[in-house]
């Protein structure tokens, strides 16, 4: 999962704004996988593990943080405005520490594809 503009926002409004759109980006995200495992990738991405996917709960999960994202958004009073891009693959008992690695990449993959194609929808 990405944050959207996390660069644009400490430019524009300072490195303690872009600590709060991170901080926000995790409640955002929590709200939105609270029985799942959640971790920063790094920067502004994050990890999701979600065990036990199944289709339904895939095709809510836009719809959920999109909710969310407008919930805590509304909570605070940030003079600016994020949004999330994400990715999935899944990962099987048994794959090696290398499929993993690789299964991780298609992910991160998908979510610059699910990025560009919401940058074009804005268009």
């Amino acid at each position: 999962m990405d944050l959207h503009g996390l660069k644009s926002i400490n430019d524009t409004f300072g490195h303690d704004a872009g600590d709060k759109a991170i901080i926000l980006g995790t409640e955002i995200i929590k709200a939105s996988f609270p029985k799942q495992i959640v971790g920063r990738w790094g920067g502004d991405e994050f990890v999701i593990f979600i065990n036990g996917l199944n289709r339904d709960y895939i095709h809510t999960l836009e719809e959920k943080i999109n909710e969310n994202t407008k919930i805590l958004s509304a909570r605070h009073n940030y003079p600016f405005t994020l949004s999330l891009s994400f990715g999935m693959s899944a990962i099987h008992p048994g794959d090696t520490p290398e499929q993993i690695t690789r299964i991780i990449e298609d992910a991160d993959n998908r979510m610059y594809c699910f990025k560009k194609k919401r940058k074009q929808a804005k268009q």
